[in-house]
């Protein structure tokens, strides 16, 4: 039996909009779901935008 994916490639024709888009890996589904290392990556960001901010206030 195939699965989702599959049957959605089988239908989509060359050179369409949905031809050329991507699944996310087993790898990269675990970290969009994975709470500390977004937890960590908000952190960062957040850091980020804090020097940006204080770079601009002088």
């Amino acid at each position: 039996m195939a699965n989702n994916n599959e049957d959605k490639l089988n239908t989509l024709k060359p050179y369409e909009d949905g031809f050329f888009a991507s699944y996310p890996t087993g790898f990269t589904k675990f970290f969009r779901t994975f709470i500390p290392y977004q937890i960590i990556r908000f952190m960062v960001i957040n850091l980020k935008m804090i020097g940006m901010i204080r770079k601009s206030h002088k």
